[in-house]
């Protein structure tokens, strides 16, 4: 079949949603279908962009011909001409929808998601033939838990690749955090992780935060760490090569997702830190917290609140044989459940039918 992926950012970019369709698109490649990727500045050239969002009307036509369609949503600016093109010239060529995440925001821009949702949303999702989900956890209380019953929804948990990311090599004691330091990742949870990180700091003085991103974020970040005081503990390694980041996976001794709203729905680097057979402190948000299993693989701690993050690190930290079986538990669940070669036939059949 020739296949079309269709998101609104793409590698070398450093988000979770490109990265994903990267991973499916390579999924339904080693199937045998003929894939093109149609992001911006990757077959696509928008009229304008803000954030991660971009007008590219060029879609209505550049989707003549395929057999299938993947839309990764969120993607303002492309999911309205993904629905135009299926109400005008798609009829007959299978369209599935993957929900990543649902559109939070703060201010001025909650508002407008608000308004785009109930302009757009039931229309772009009544387009699809399938409806791909992450989770259920997250789906039941998310924007579109009114899809919980349909019958076109599929759950496709997002999978890692476990030969990539495996055990091995001398522990550090050290607390590992991967992701966006962007306005888009607000919600990752930065200046609560410093908070609590200072409280850790203050009574296990050998420990280390590595935090591996970057973004326009990262500077400001910075001068936060350093007015903790425990500056001088804290590593921002920006990005880093595929080798190397699962080498820090391999060295840390416990990964973190502080993450403080719905804008996080599952969390690939979770899935990473369980292949590496290191034990995560996540936010206990819908989906987020579904990847481990608490108390076993790791632990779950309410968001936004800086005590119980570092109450929990703390408490891995100061039981490095705790931490290690926890880890262990955890690439057995990533090996059982999330490894590429399971998901990717949920995705492939989904996808293509």
């Amino acid at each position: 079949m020739r296949v079309a992926v269709v998101v609104s950012t793409f590698p070398p970019y450093p988000g979770g949603m490109g990265n994903v369709a990267a991973a499916h698109a390579e999924a339904l490649s080693r199937a045998g279908h003929a894939v093109t990727v149609l992001a911006p500045g990757q077959g696509l050239r928008p009229l304008f962009r803000f954030g991660n969002a971009a007008c590219v009307p060029q879609l209505w036509w550049k989707l003549r011909g395929f057999d299938a369609v993947e839309l990764h949503y969120p993607f303002f600016g492309g999911a309205e001409w993904v629905w135009f093109w299926k109400k005008t010239f798609g009829r007959r060529t299978r369209l599935s929808i993957l929900y990543h995440m649902d559109t939070v925001g703060r201010g001025w821009l909650a508002w407008i998601f608000r308004f785009y949702r109930a302009l757009f949303l039931e229309a772009i999702l009544g387009a699809a033939d399938i409806v791909m989900v992450t989770s259920r956890d997250y789906l039941a209380s998310s924007q579109i838990a009114f899809l919980q019953n349909d019958a076109r929804l599929r759950e496709t948990p997002l999978g890692v690749d476990v030969e990539r990311f495996k055990p091995g090599g001398e522990k550090k004691n050290a607390l590992l955090f991967v992701g966006g330091l962007d306005r888009a990742h607000y919600f990752k949870g930065i200046p609560v992780l410093l908070e609590a990180f200072a409280k850790i700091a203050a009574a296990l003085p050998s420990v280390e935060l590595w935090i591996v991103g970057d973004g326009d974020l990262r500077a400001s970040y910075e001068t936060l760490a350093a007015k903790t005081g425990f500056g001088g503990h804290m590593r921002f390694f920006g990005r880093v090569t595929d080798e190397k980041l699962a080498e820090l996976y391999r060295q840390a001794r416990v990964h973190v997702l502080p993450s403080v709203d719905r804008s996080e729905a599952f969390g690939l680097v979770t899935l990473a830190a369980a292949a590496s057979g290191i034990p995560s402190v996540v936010s206990d948000l819908p989906g987020v917290r579904s990847v481990l299993e608490k108390g076993k693989t790791g632990l779950v701690v309410p968001p936004s609140d800086a005590g119980a993050l570092a109450a929990a690190l703390r408490e891995l930290l100061s039981y490095p044989e705790r931490a290690a079986a926890m880890g262990a538990s955890a690439r057995t669940r990533a090996l059982e459940t999330y490894a590429s070669s399971i998901t990717d036939r949920l995705v492939v059949e989904a996808v293509c039918g």
